[in-house]
């Protein structure tokens, strides 16, 4: 259940259309993009946040795909 906290964290603000998410890796990069994409999110709005942040990378696709 402590592993969902962040993820709630992140859609209550984004539903309160203040993305705040800061850069991560990995499998909670996973988890988020999951539960933005399930939340509906818009996932423009949420590539420039990460544009901002200067993490676009964070989204962009992985070699061979």
């Amino acid at each position: 259940m402590a592993l969902l906290l962040p993820i709630v964290d992140a859609i209550s603000h984004l539903r309160q259309s203040e993305i705040n998410i800061r850069r991560v890796a990995g499998a909670s990069a996973g988890a988020i993009a999951a539960a933005l994409i399930a939340a509906d999110a818009d996932i423009g709005l949420f590539r420039q946040h990460c544009r901002n942040l200067s993490a676009e990378d964070m989204l962009a696709p992985s070699e061979g795909e």
